[in-house]
């Protein structure tokens, strides 16, 4: 076990996994992957209990995808992890947008609270849905 896993804590495996009636748990640093991710592709709202959680990216996608709107994208991301994931600190959000194929390229760098330990995370966000 990492040195990062004794603080970092458990939670359900994303997306949740059921084995004989008991939900797949996470630990460590893979819960972390999985809450970030859980972060970004969950629009505001779309939790019945907790309206507040996600990202606002689905608000920024109907327009030119330039640096202006990518800019604010990394944002939004940013900020969302900011109020969602306690146990680390973003250190570098980028994205950028694959051309003619619907999909940004999300990129998070990320440092472990208290264990100064760096992972970086890479997510394909689909624009659109595939025909």
């Amino acid at each position: 076990m990492a040195i990062e896993d004794r603080f970092i804590g458990t939670g359900w495996s994303f997306p949740p996994t059921f084995e004989n009636g008991e939900v797949l748990m996470t630990t460590g640093v893979r819960n972390i992957r999985e809450s970030l991710r859980t972060i970004v592709t969950t629009n505001l709202g779309e939790r019945l209990m907790r309206p507040d959680f996600g990202c606002l990216i689905e608000d920024e996608l109907f327009g030119p995808m330039n640096a202006t709107r990518l800019t604010m994208i990394e944002t939004v991301i940013r900020r969302a992890i900011l109020l969602h994931e306690p146990r680390v600190d973003a250190k570098r959000v980028a994205v950028t947008a694959a051309q003619n194929t619907g999909t940004l390229r999300i990129e998070i760098e990320y440092e472990i609270r208290g264990a100064k330990s760096r992972f970086s995370l890479v997510l394909p966000y689909e624009l659109e849905a595939a025909p």
